[in-house]
């Protein structure tokens, strides 16, 4: 394993994680809002034939986490991968003969618009666990709301109301590892994110339209257990792409966290997709 500090060019410090051979297909993974790289850690295990790179998005974890709120948005966050791939092509001298991407929830989101920005850079994408904003009680529903209180109030406060407090249903043990989590990351970078791109997302109608349009091989997973899958976002995914040429969309057994939470079936879907 190879620990390397890219730079953006907006100059924002990322910590990334290489890990594999120069000469195998490349396999970039993003992760969720207030997760890192360390998520990913048990499902790259699972293909040993690809160089793997993890990193921290901007604002998490050990990635730097930028002052300004426009440093944030979809776009930005999108373009620190696009230049995190030509960085290990070109500065790392990967030499990979193909290149793919996998995100998770706001990993997803960063995946769609790497399609949507530059089409021809990837050969194929897995996205799983689109965010939603029509489902009210997810963190993208409530988006606008909690980066305020986030902002005023401040994170651990503001976690309490919106995440882990006693109306959130966990039990005390899981709403503690949830707030460690969360208290990981720069309050600031948390709400401009929320602002910036998680309360702006785009039409579940808009994403299945751009994703039926790309060239690209794309699978696109939901867990059936996630209220994003059995949503109003589920559905028009489910009825406009469902299976495809270039693009599936699959449920299975599983929470919004399908890389945690079902791995063993998270990697068999992915497995089967990239061969």
């Amino acid at each position: 394993m190879q620990k390397v500090t890219f730079t953006t060019s907006d100059n924002v410090d990322l910590y990334v994680e290489v890990h594999g051979s120069v000469g195998q297909p490349l396999m970039i993974w993003s992760h969720g809002f207030t997760g890192s790289g360390r998520n990913w850690r048990s499902s790259m295990r699972q293909f040993p034939d690809f160089c793997h790179v993890i990193y921290d998005q901007r604002g998490h974890a050990r990635s730097a986490a930028p002052e300004l709120p426009e440093a944030y948005t979809h776009e930005r966050l999108a373009l620190d991968v696009i230049e995190l791939f030509d960085f290990c092509q070109n500065n790392l001298a990967m030499n990979a003969p193909k290149l793919f991407l996998a995100g998770l929830s706001l990993g997803a989101m960063v995946t769609y618009k790497v399609l949507e920005l530059k089409p021809s850079l990837l050969d194929a994408a897995i996205i799983s666990s689109l965010p939603d904003p029509t489902a009210k009680e997810s963190i993208s529903g409530k988006a606008h709301d909690f980066a305020e209180a986030i902002l005023s109030q401040g994170l651990e406060a503001a976690g309490d109301i919106y995440v882990w407090g006693s109306d959130s249903g966990m039990s005390s043990k899981d709403a503690a590892l949830v707030k460690q989590g969360f208290l990981e990351h720069a309050s600031h970078s948390l709400a401009y994110i929320l602002q910036q791109t998680l309360s702006q997302l785009p039409s579940s109608e808009d994403m299945a339209s751009s994703l039926l349009k790309t060239k690209t091989p794309v699978l696109v997973l939901a867990g059936i257990s996630d209220e994003n899958a059995l949503s109003y976002s589920g559905r028009v995914m489910a009825s406009l792409i469902g299976e495809k040429p270039n693009v599936n969309y699959v449920t299975f057994a599983g929470g919004h966290l399908l890389n945690l939470t079902s791995n063993k079936l998270f990697c068999e879907y992915v497995g089967r997709f990239l061969k």
